[in-house]
């Protein structure tokens, strides 16, 4: 069963921050979630530290970023760039057993229109 075994979220000045640890097993986990006000664009960043298994990040179910293959160690994804949609946009991280530790950043292009963000979830369609 996929759990995470840490896991903070905060809001900075300009950006949604999540960091923590997750097992991913037979289901998804939700490295981030943010409910939008509007349509908007923004950046996501991912450092992270897994071992040998293969993950991906998808929003909203479409693929993102796949994480390198093989067990690694502080591995910067760079900025991604991405459309936030009016409402809830999850974040979330599937594949085969692995453990991860990770460091996301979300830059909104306007913070404000952040209206609230979470993690955690798990088995996220």
């Amino acid at each position: 069963m996929t759990k995470f075994n840490s896991l903070k979220v905060e809001e900075t000045d300009s950006a949604v921050v999540s960091a923590g640890e997750v097992e991913i097993h037979k289901q998804n986990g939700a490295v981030l979630s943010v409910e939008a006000g509007k349509d908007t664009e923004g950046t996501f960043r991912i450092v992270y530290s897994k071992d040998e298994g293969d993950l991906e990040i998808t929003q909203n179910g479409n693929c993102i970023l796949s994480l390198k293959k093989g067990a690694v160690d502080d591995v910067d994804s760079g900025d991604i760039t991405v459309t936030l949609a009016k409402g809830w946009n999850y974040f979330v991280l599937s594949g085969d057993d692995c453990t991860c530790e990770y460091r996301v950043v979300l830059t909104p292009s306007d913070i404000s229109e952040i209206l609230s963000g979470g993690a955690g979830s798990i088995d996220v369609k």
